[in-house]
This record gives C-alpha cells, sequence and structure tokens, in this order.
C-alpha cells in the first residue's frame, strides 16, 4: 500500500474507480484491494487530512505496536483511518476489501463530524453509522458479484446519505484550492478564492476538516514531497525542497520527519527498496477509472 501515488500497480489493488459525477468532492476513488500477508507485516503511516475508510472482506488483523515490541492498540475491522501523526500499522492475514477515499468536507457531509479532528488514529465506520448498518452494508458490498456492481452499490448508498446534507459546502470548494495548489497558497489568496474572510475560512476548515487550513496545506504540502522523494530518484532533495516551496533542503528535512516518520533519505532507500514498505493511500488521477 504505496502512498506514492502508485498504489494499485501492487499485486494486491485489483481494481480502481472514480465514484458517481455527484460524489467528487465528496469521495476521491474507490480502490479494491486483495493480499495475503502469512506474517506480520509493518507499514508506515504518514500524516494526512484526508480520511480513509476500509471496508474488510477478509480475516486481516491491524494493531499499532508499541516502542517496546509490544502489540499495543488492536485497530477494529472497518475502520476508518485517521492519520493525524505518523504511525507504524502492523497487518496480518487475508487483507481483502475495498477503500473509500474521502475528502474532509466530503466525510463531515456524510457522518457530521470533522474525522481528523479525532484523537485516535482510527475510528470504526459502525461508530458513525451504527454497527448494524455498517455490518449489512459490508454484506452486500462483499456478495455482489464484482467490482463494478460493488462501486455501484457504493455510489446509490453515499448518494444517499449526501442526498440530505448540505452539499457543496464552502469549505469543499475551499479543499479543492488546496488540492489543485498541493498546499502552495497563501492562506489570504485561499479565503478570497473562496469569497470569505481568513476568520470565516479557519472557522469552517476548524469544523468541517478538523484543523486550520494552514496545518491542512502544510500536510498536503508535505505529501507532494513524500511522494517526490520516493518516485523521483532523479531530483535531489535540494530540488525538491524547491519545487513544492520550501525554504531549503533542511525544512524538507524536519518537515518529512515531522509528519512522515523518517528522514527523506530513508524514504528514499525503503521506496527503493520495496514501495510496499511505506504504508498509506494515494490516489493517482491518471490511473483511475
Amino acid at each position: 500500500m504505496d502512498v506514492n501515488g502508485k498504489w494499485w500497480n501492487q499485486p494486491n489493488c485489483v481494481a480502481a474507480r472514480r465514484p458517481h459525477p455527484a460524489l467528487r468532492g465528496v469521495v476521491s476513488a474507490y480502490i479494491a484491494y486483495e493480499e495475503r500477508l502469512l506474517t506480520p507485516v509493518q507499514r508506515r503511516m504518514i500524516a494526512a487530512v484526508a480520511p480513509v475508510l476500509l471496508i474488510d472482506f477478509g480475516d486481516v488483523r491491524r494493531h499499532i505496536p508499541l516502542g517496546s515490541g509490544e502489540r499495543g492498540e488492536e485497530v477494529g475491522t472497518c475502520p476508518i483511518l485517521t492519520v493525524g501523526s505518523p504511525f507504524t500499522l502492523e497487518m496480518y492475514g487475508r487483507d481483502h476489501g475495498v477503500a473509500v477515499l474521502f475528502t474532509p468536507p466530503g466525510a463531515f457531509a456524510l457522518f457530521g463530524t470533522p474525522i481528523s479532528a479525532l484523537a485516535r488514529n482510527w475510528i470504526s465506520w459502525g461508530d458513525l453509522i451504527g454497527d448494524r448498518v455498517a455490518e449489512l452494508l459490508r454484506e452486500r458490498i462483499y456478495h455482489s458479484k464484482d467490482w463494478s456492481n460493488r462501486f455501484d452499490l457504493l455510489d446509490n448508498t453515499l448518494l444517499k446519505m449526501v442526498s440530505s446534507r448540505s452539499w457543496p459546502s464552502p469549505c469543499g470548494r475551499a479543499w479543492r484550492e488546496l488540492e489543485v495548489t498541493t498546499g502552495r497558497i497563501t492562506i489570504e489568496a485561499l479565503a478570497k478564492r473562496s469569497h470569505m474572510s481568513r476568520r470565516q475560512l479557519e472557522r469552517v476548515f476548524q469544523k468541517e476538516v478538523g484543523c486550520t487550513p494552514k496545518r491542512a496545506a502544510s500536510v498536503l504540502r508535505f505529501r507532494e514531497a513524500f511522494k517526490l522523494i520516493g518516485l523521483r530518484a532523479d531530483m535531489s532533495l535540494a530540488e525538491i525542497a524547491n519545487a513544492v516551496g520550501y525554504t531549503d533542503q533542511a525544512h524538507l528535512s524536519r518537515e518529512v520527519v515531522k509528519l512522515g516518520g523518517a528522514t527523506p533519505r530513508t524514504v528514499r532507500r525503503d521506496h527503493q527498496l520495496s514501495a510496499r514498505e511505506v504504508g498509506g493511500w494515494e490516489e493517482n488521477p491518471l490511473r483511475v477509472r
């Protein structure tokens, strides 16, 4: 599960699709995956603002190991991952299901809470929509005859959920501006393009995203840098720092350590050794159909 924009090029990724046009801005993509992990595998989860729902079909077990090597916190079935800061996720068993990549304002429109503001790194889907409803939906999706039908069912379910909400929201438009610029926009310019004052923008971001627009921009810029470090071996770290708008290479290194949990050189080495050792979720607009 590679954060570097090529997640479904790996053997465990079996299908991917864009959501229904009416869900644009709510959901970024659906990604189906299947992999059997015979021994525990650890993957580094990097900071993100956009939550990801994993609808599990297999018997995968996930937990967040403690630094001492103890098992640590168990991650329940069908979690919504909310990676505020980097952590290690250990997995084993049959990792099979579909990932739903939400936008932060989209998740707020669907569930009525800013997912990224939660103190934990994950929350159960059932905690938001009810355990019984979540299990019935999981069963219906699992028993659909193929991935096309499963994606259609997800579309229909989420369309019904979002139709009763106020969408699109002003925060949704501002989030799109942040995505397009990968965080390289001043907050003043973002507020102006969103037709809000800076104070209004910060208020709606706290309400719907769970953080300030400055924090969201910082994470998006970091993720762009992280992607380039892994994919563009032809670019030096100084060139990457300049490309994403950091003041210098030292600034890049500080952000990657803080939000990625490793130095840029370690990230590049790990990617070259095995792209799947660096875990996360990222959609590639050139690959999703």
